[in-house]
């Protein structure tokens, strides 16, 4: 890290520390002001990030998205930037914001950890279709994240309002409606799908410049290929079947786990040629 980028980073995650506290505590004890003071934090936080990651790309001399540091500085970033301009097109959104900011600490942390090395990119990826593959890929796992966390509060509004506690102004009684919530995970899933059809396509383009195959059965394109296939049958049985609601929220946040095994878990527990390949 360079020194800007170690102050602005920490500051990130305090802030985000505190944000998710207050977004948790105004939840449940039902009050709106910290979840509001939480809602701006969480937008400091964004505006700190953002000056980690141009600090970030200022020192390496490319875009921040060729190693496991990189990509958890850009995807909560992104993360961030989508809750916000949620929070502008749909009313009373700030709530979402419980799972935003938790899993932007989580990433960063484990970010961290995995050591942010500062150095060139080896000649051999110095590609135009590695920055393809890595975008659509942070695209990819910040779209199914999202989703995720959608799916997670589309089960809190709907069983609350079975049980009763559905009215008032505080809280997560303040969200949209559980079909709004279902739609807007539905949309970000199929967003998701796209950019994960492109982002396998142009990760076969690069390994076939870089290895020479198009395909090698890595730990992580196969994992790729699972996740686009498991999501492949949610959009299916939406499409076909007529899956909303519990169902499809609940189909969307137990595929997450593909996306956590492709993007952190497989990194960590096995060797893969995307790993080899890279400087961290």
């Amino acid at each position: 890290m360079t020194g800007i980028e170690t102050v602005f980073f920490w500051i990130t995650v305090i802030l985000l520390a505190i944000a998710s506290s207050l977004f948790a505590g105004g939840i449940s004890f039902r009050r709106t002001r910290p979840i509001g003071v939480a809602y701006w934090l969480t937008v400091a936080a964004a505006a700190a990030l953002t000056i980690a990651i141009i600090s970030r790309t200022l020192a390496v001399g490319h875009l921040p998205l060729t190693s496991k540091y990189e990509g958890s500085l850009t995807t909560p970033w992104l993360m961030i930037l989508i809750y916000v301009w949620l929070q502008f097109k749909i009313k009373n959104l700030r709530p979402f914001g419980v799972a935003i900011a938790p899993i932007a600490l989580i990433i960063l942390g484990a970010g961290v950890m995995s050591g942010p090395k500062i150095g060139p990119l080896t000649p051999q990826l110095r590609s135009i279709w590695l920055y393809a593959h890595a975008t659509f890929s942070q695209l990819t796992v910040v779209s199914m994240l999202v989703a995720f966390g959608l799916a997670v509060l589309y089960l809190f509004k709907e069983r609350g309002l079975r049980a009763g506690y559905g009215a008032g102004t505080s809280g997560l009684n303040k969200l949209p409606a559980p079909e709004v919530l279902d739609d807007l995970s539905f949309r970000f899933i199929i967003f998701g799908y796209i950019t994960s059809t492109i982002m396998i396509i142009t990760g076969s383009i690069w390994a076939n410049h870089l290895w020479g195959s198009y395909w090698n059965w890595d730990p992580i394109e196969t994992w790729s290929l699972i996740s686009w296939l498991i999501y492949g049958i949610y959009l299916h049985t939406r499409f076909s079947y007529g899956w909303k609601g519990r169902r499809a929220s609940w189909f969307a946040i137990i595929a997450t786990i593909s996306i956590i095994i492709n993007f952190w878990g497989v990194a960590y527990l096995t060797q893969t040629f995307h790993i080899l390949s890279r400087l961290s």
